[in-house]
C-alpha cells in the first residue's frame, strides 16, 4: 500500500524587488545642473535613504566634433588633464 500523499509543495516564495538600474539622456547637456539636480533629488537621494543599499552612480560623457578640423590640441590637452584630475576611470580620443 502507498503512503498517503503529503501536503504537496508549499506556496512559492515571494520574490522581492532587489535591484534598480537606469540610464537617462539629458535634454540640455550644455546646462546639465537643473536636470542633474532633479535626478539626484528624485532618484539617487531616495535610493540612498534606503537601508542596506549599495549605490553606484556613473556619469558618461560623449562629445563628437562635427567640423573637419576637430578638437584643437589645446582642448584635447585641457580636457585630458581635467579628466585625470577628476579621476575619470576611462577616457580617450578618437581620430577619423
Amino acid at each position: 500500500m502507498d503512503p498517503p500523499p503529503g501536503p504537496g509543495p508549499g506556496p512559492e516564495p515571494v520574490r522581492r524587488v532587489r535591484r534598480f538600474h537606469g540610464e537617462v539622456s539629458l535634454d540640455d547637456p550644455r546646462r546639465p545642473i537643473p536636470e542633474l539636480t532633479k535626478i539626484v533629488d528624485e532618484v539617487i537621494d531616495r535610493l540612498a535613504q534606503q537601508t542596506d543599499v549599495r549605490l553606484h552612480v556613473t556619469l558618461q560623457v560623449e562629445a563628437e566634433h562635427s567640423a573637419d578640423e576637430g578638437f584643437s590640441d589645446d582642448t584635447v590637452r585641457t580636457i585630458s588633464e581635467n579628466a585625470k584630475t577628476l579621476r575619470f576611470e576611462d577616457f580617450g580620443w578618437e581620430k577619423e
